[in-house]
């Protein structure tokens, strides 16, 4: 797998849940990527795991930038996220994460809560 080849959004479209911002490098080359990852985890860094895991086999290492919390309602097409990562704090552009998320998911409203969850 290249670092082309690694998908920029994959969000597990279900409910309420976390996500991490991370950045891919290729230690050969300059190459960098900005991913997002969201599924129904307890911590964050199970995501960083699932992430390594992924890219064990092609080379490409991963740096979490941080993160925050998730909210899927696929009936009324709103996807939701506020907070940060306990661990990894809140990646350093929020703006940049809905922009990733929402070319992912075009059919979407993707919003910013700056405070919690609200009711979707």
């Amino acid at each position: 797998m290249t670092i082309d080849e690694v998908p920029v959004v994959v969000i597990d479209l279900s409910y309420c849940y976390k996500f991490i911002v991370a950045k891919l490098t290729y230690p050969t080359t300059i190459a960098t990527k900005t991913v997002v990852r969201a599924s129904d985890v307890d911590y964050h860094i199970e995501l960083v795991h699932r992430l390594d895991a992924e890219l064990q086999e092609s080379g490409i290492m991963c740096y979490c930038l941080g993160g925050g919390n998730i909210k899927v309602n696929a009936i009324l097409k709103i996807i939701e996220i506020w907070g940060e990562s306990g661990k990894y704090g809140q990646e350093p552009d929020r703006a940049e994460t809905l922009r990733l998320i929402q070319a992912a998911h075009p059919d979407y409203k993707v919003m910013w809560n700056t405070e919690s969850c609200g009711d979707l």
